[in-house]
């Protein structure tokens, strides 16, 4: 696809290999066809709809975004963002949808989301669902964005948190999940550490620092009511 003159003209020549519903299959055709789509509906690219109806309530300033040579965003990949701004579209989700009191999202999306039921038979993950571009493991209530090797935006509805993490390596999910959700420490809210959030500042300044190509420590971000430091 992305070595042809026109991504959209070459994903729906593609002949279909099954009947619509019949076999899940994970490629990047169908989200490129959804930011095309995005285009001629509303005259926009998805990015420059989604800094005005996305990115813009929430504050957040993505710094790129790949597009075809037709100019339309990259519906699969492509869009560098921070991990703090990545944190809030799943702090959206957490609070399906809404954000300072304003709904951004239906709340219908998220509950299918939430709900995912597509099993996409992923070797090694094989309680892994799908649904709206979102990857789920319903037995650990938790849902996830998925980016390119550990890029990830992981959604916890029962433990109530967001973590985020950033990492030049592939990482497995199930075994993640399980570690995040371990870490919690309490129902409730904890008392505040200022020299824990010191320490835990430091830290991801000192990471921050470090050569993008040399090393692949991930860096969190977790939004939520509950600690989990």
């Amino acid at each position: 696809m992305e070595r042809s003159p026109n991504w959209v003209r070459f994903i729906l020549d593609r002949p279909m290999a099954t009947a619509p519903g019949d076999t899940f299959n994970y490629n990047s055709g169908n989200t490129h066809l959804v930011s095309a789509i995005i285009t001629k509906l509303t005259g926009m690219s998805a990015w420059d709809y989604a800094k005005a109806r996305l990115f813009g309530p929430l504050g957040i300033s993505a710094s790129d975004w790949w597009h075809d040579p037709q100019g339309v965003s990259t519906g699969g990949n492509g869009l560098s963002m921070l991990p703090r701004d990545m944190a809030k579209i799943g702090y959206l989700y957490l609070r399906n949808g809404e954000w300072e009191d304003k709904r951004l999202l239906p709340s219908d999306w998220i509950d299918k989301v939430s709900h995912a039921t597509v099993n996409m038979n992923l070797h090694g993950e094989s309680d892994m669902r799908y649904s709206n571009f979102f990857w789920a493991l319903p037995n650990k209530h938790v849902y996830m964005a998925v980016g390119y090797h550990c890029q990830l935006i992981m959604v916890f509805t029962e433990l109530d948190i967001v973590a985020v993490t950033t990492a030049r390596d592939f990482c497995p999910f199930s075994k993640l999940a399980d570690s995040i959700s371990n870490a919690v420490k309490s129902e409730g809210a904890m008392p505040s550490d200022p020299a824990g959030a010191d320490l835990l500042a430091n830290k991801l300044r000192e990471i921050s620092g470090r050569s993008r190509y040399n090393d692949p420590v991930p860096q969190p971000e977790i939004l939520g009511h509950k600690q989990t430091f």
